[in-house]
């Protein structure tokens, strides 16, 4: 993964955890972000860590709370209770630094004078910006305690606004809407590009347990929406899977339909909207869409019910995708050819 991408995940990272904005004794409400960019600090992995010191370092409005962590996680280093990468050291230090508090003075003085090399010079950077007057930092040997009591865990979106989540959307506009996901996984897939060869690519993936998942994929410098997949629960009502087939959000129809198809989907009713959905948008060329309507095809084949050949032979013949016709096709030889029409 390169450096560009690299950057954006410490602008992602920052949200993935289970936090809410809590009161904190003498420091305001702490925000999402600096929620999540607290609980990075106080990993014991490395790599989240080190995302959760970058995070510190390229935003400088947070409160002073997260340079204190990073100031005791210092402390650690100096203590010989925590062993780092020389390269990481050199971003506490300057994390400490852009906060420009004499606050954490004595933290840069000391590793100007014991260190050597890109810590000392880092330090002493640091040090040049420290600035503006502030109390000393006490060192609290319970800090990790103290820190780890303003992490909450914070409810999960509803499937409402689930549902209005679509391309392009960026992930900090999902995640403003949906809340922290529950699980978060960030993977490299291979793809041959022309001209280029095999290249690796990150994905981004939110799940919200019951709800469904959001995929997001690494375009102009941020993360965008690439797709959304919908969970069907099973056991709801007619009307509820009525409003869902008649979304506008063409992603989450497409997630939907796959879902019934994977499920089995047999109600009658609700296929009947399914019907409706497909002789509404027959003509539409629009991607996402004509991947619902296959996949609602596909179902209606599944099904196994005669009643529905009038309604595929009618896409097979009249809708506006060769995708969609073909796939309703497909769909009308999986069904008996008696019973009556719908």
């Amino acid at each position: 993964m390169n450096n560009l991408v690299k950057s954006g995940l410490v602008c992602l990272c920052m949200f993935f955890a289970t936090a809410m904005p809590v009161h904190a004794s003498g420091s305001s409400d702490l925000s999402r972000y600096e929620q999540v960019t607290l609980k990075l600090l106080l990993s014991e992995n490395v790599e989240e860590l080190r995302l959760g010191i970058r995070n510190v370092i390229y935003n400088h409005q947070q409160q002073l709370l997260l340079q204190d962590v990073v100031a005791h996680i210092l402390v650690e280093y100096d203590q010989g209770s925590r062993a780092f990468h020389t390269d990481n050291i050199a971003l506490l230090v300057r994390a400490l630094g852009e906060s420009e508090s004499k606050r954490y003075l004595p933290f840069a003085q000391k590793n100007t004078k014991h260190n050597v090399g890109k810590i000392a010079k880092y330090a002493r950077r640091a040090a040049r910006k420290m600035n503006s007057d502030a109390e000393p930092l006490t060192v609290d040997q319970n800090w990790r305690v103290s820190a780890a009591t303003l992490l909450l865990s914070k409810p999960v979106g509803s499937e409402k606004l689930f549902r209005s989540v679509s391309r392009p959307m960026i992930v900090e506009k999902v995640l403003a809407d949906l809340g922290v996901p529950n699980k978060v996984e960030i993977v490299n897939v291979s793809k041959h590009k022309p001209w280029v060869g095999m290249v690796r690519e990150p994905f981004l993936t939110l799940n919200y347990t019951g709800v469904g998942r959001v995929i997001f994929n690494w375009i102009d410098k941020q993360w965008q929406v690439h797709k959304v997949q919908a969970f069907h629960a099973g056991g709801e009502s007619a009307g509820d899977m009525k409003d869902k087939i008649q979304t506008d959000n063409a992603q989450y129809l497409r997630s939907l339909a796959r879902r019934m198809y994977d499920t089995n989907e047999k109600d009658d009713e609700v296929l009947s909207f399914v019907v409706a959905r497909l002789r509404q948008d027959i003509a539409t060329k629009d991607k996402n869409l004509v991947d619902a309507l296959a996949w609602f095809c596909k179902v209606l084949g599944q099904a196994a019910d005669p009643k529905y050949l009038p309604v595929l032979k009618e896409i097979a013949a009249k809708a506006g995708s060769s995708k969609l016709r073909r796939h309703a096709k497909k769909a009308v030889k999986m069904i008996p050819k008696q019973g009556h029409k719908l």
